[in-house]
């Protein structure tokens, strides 16, 4: 056998080697993925809503099909595929949120009129250069039938790591933040039937 018999042979051997390695990279994305979507699947993105915000929220969304109301199992960094990764990380979200709070809908007397509004994070379906984007909107009570949001903001990058709270950061007051970053740091105060904000930074 010549020296490029040999040669030719390690070669090809080498092709199958790589050629296998990337069938079976292929093949634990595609499982990945699969499992993600199975989750996203099973998950009732407005079971963690009071009975009138849901109703609300979920009519209003029917205008808006990109979006759909981010969910701490789903799209909360300290999760993935439904489970716990990080019991610390969680331990810091329940002491930012509160123990009973939620990483992404905050439940509060926003305007200060006495009644119970509510903030939602919305996780959107477009994308641009691998960014995700997510949507803030604030609904004022009372609730009605087609009501629209009193204060709806779009392309806010980076749902993971996001959060709102209110009167923990701010006194009587909605916050926008990121865990372990300040990319984020938005107080919203109310203005008339709307709402404003300022950046701390």
């Amino acid at each position: 056998m010549t020296s490029c018999t040999v040669n030719e042979q390690v070669v090809q051997n080498q092709i199958s080697v790589n050629t296998n390695q990337t069938l079976a990279t292929n093949q634990n994305t595609n499982v990945q993925n699969a499992l993600t979507e199975i989750v996203k699947k099973e998950i009732d993105y407005l079971a963690h809503f009071k009975p009138q915000h849901r109703e609300v929220l979920r009519e209003w969304l029917k205008s808006k099909s990109y979006l759909r109301p981010a969910v701490e199992e789903v799209d909360s960094t300290y999760f993935e595929n439904g489970k716990i990764i990080s019991e610390e990380g969680l331990k810091f979200l329940r002491e930012t949120v509160g123990e009973n709070g939620h990483q992404f809908y905050s439940v509060a007397d926003m305007n200060r009129d006495g009644k119970e509004d509510f903030a939602v994070l919305l996780f959107s379906s477009r994308k641009q250069d691998d960014v995700n984007y997510f949507a803030l909107a604030i609904f004022n009570a009372p609730f009605k039938k087609g009501q629209q949001p009193s204060y709806f903001e779009e392309n806010l990058r980076g749902i993971s790591n996001s959060y709102i709270v209110f009167d923990k950061m701010i006194e009587k007051h909605l916050f926008l933040g990121k865990f372990e970053s300040d990319f984020y740091c938005i107080t919203y105060f109310p203005k008339g039937k709307t709402y404003y904000f300022e950046d701390c930074m």
